[in-house]
């Protein structure tokens, strides 16, 4: 055999060996694309379906017959012809061997419209170039987040509507419950002790459903401003500052009331002076209301590190405890357990719940009847400002 000869077979040998090869590696492309569950497209250099799998027929509702062959913008009467897709495959695609999360939205005839994300892989298989195209249908997902966009405005919508009446309520219930008052004290001036007993009694009565209604006011106007936005330049407090202010507001009731505060070392926080005032007074107060009769109040109040750019708080108390199946009604709005002993609107938990959860925090009470109880929070810790501490609760 002459030396051209031989060169000849040689070369006609590895050529079939290659597309052995090919054949080889273009069936076990395809055995891969049929188990792929979401739909998927093989295109060749020319933009023509090679293969699809069964979830894109499925999906689509076409047959191979239609698909396999055709450009893949004439699929289903030029269903597919979509002006994104040809930005994708003809001028990305060229340039990059990967495409990830392309979006694409269409009006199909057939099964309505779609969101899709197009993920695109050039493949080189011997001899020619191959085009993997998967398809991920989101139409769901974006139909959630729309739903999502339009519940969250229409809260927000909510949320400013209740801080307007809020603050107008409060506002204008004030003006005559201050009359009634006025007129209340002039009756007590001119006529107390000098008419019935009992008329004196429902004087008192009516100061003191005047003054609860004015608390409520109060209570109502801070429930709604606790779900607002503070301003972003608000300082950032440290809490044993805060913590020794808000004492200080507290020193007769804590006198009163032989009460006795103590707290570790507190760290600095991302809420506002304000926020945290609210949260550490009432918890406070409401150690020191629902305290046990044969004990004074001793109440401590510590932090520490959670780990998550948070502090967890705690503050702890001897009182008369929380039983289990209150423990989370407690933070309620208006609801009051001990309604006829302790004075106050029920709002107080709810207003620390409410500027909790808007800072993406939770708080929670561990306790049992006459066991006392231990509130915990958390709420974000500024940056570099936590000393870390041992909790003591």
């Amino acid at each position: 055999m002459m030396l051209a000869d031989r060169r000849r077979t040689i070369w006609i040998l590895a050529s079939e060996e290659k597309l052995a090869k090919a054949a080889t590696d273009l069936s076990y492309t395809q055995s891969i694309v049929d188990t792929v569950r979401e739909p998927l497209l093989v295109l060749d250099s020319t933009l023509r379906v090679r293969s699809a799998n069964h979830a894109f027929y499925s999906s689509f509702q076409v047959s191979r017959q239609q698909t396999e062959g055709v450009l893949i913008y004439d699929l289903g009467n030029r269903q597919w012809d979509i002006a994104t897709l040809r930005t994708l495959l003809e001028h990305i695609l060229p340039d990059k061997a990967v495409m990830n999360d392309f979006l694409v939205e269409h009006e199909f005839p057939t099964i309505g419209r779609k969101a899709m994300l197009l993920h695109a892989r050039k493949l080189r298989l011997y001899p020619e170039e191959l085009i993997l195209l998967g398809i991920e249908d989101i139409t769901d997902r974006k139909y959630f987040e729309l739903q999502r966009d339009r519940f969250t405005t229409e809260l927000e919508s909510k949320n400013e509507a209740l801080s307007q009446f809020a603050h107008v309520a409060s506002h204008d219930l004030r003006t005559p419950l201050g009359a009634i008052t006025g007129f209340v004290q002039i009756l007590q001036m001119r006529y107390g002790g000098k008419l019935d007993p009992d008329f004196d009694m429902f004087l008192m009565k009516i100061l003191e459903n005047t003054k609860s209604m004015a608390q409520l006011m109060t209570d109502l106007l801070q429930y709604a401003e606790a779900g607002e936005a503070q301003d972003a330049t608000t300082p950032t407090p440290n809490a044993e500052e805060v913590l020794d202010a808000v004492l200080r507001n507290l020193q007769a009731v804590i006198d009163e009331s032989k009460a006795v505060v103590t707290h570790d070392p507190l760290p600095a926080v991302s809420v506002s002076p304000t926020e945290l005032t609210q949260l550490l007074q009432n918890l406070i107060v409401n150690a020191i209301h629902y305290r046990r009769a044969e004990a004074s109040p001793r109440i401590h109040v510590s932090a520490r590190e959670n780990g998550d750019d948070s502090c967890l708080f705690s503050v702890a108390d001897n009182g008369v405890g929380v039983a289990v199946k209150h423990r989370e009604a407690i933070f309620e709005p208006f609801k009051r357990f001990h309604a006829k002993e302790q004075p106050g609107s029920g709002l107080g938990l709810a207003i620390i719940q409410r500027i909790i959860k808007r800072h993406g925090g939770k708080i929670w009470v561990e306790s049992g009847p006459s066991q006392g109880s231990v509130f915990y929070f958390t709420i974000p810790c500024a940056a570099s400002a936590f000393r870390p501490i041992e909790q003591n609760c």
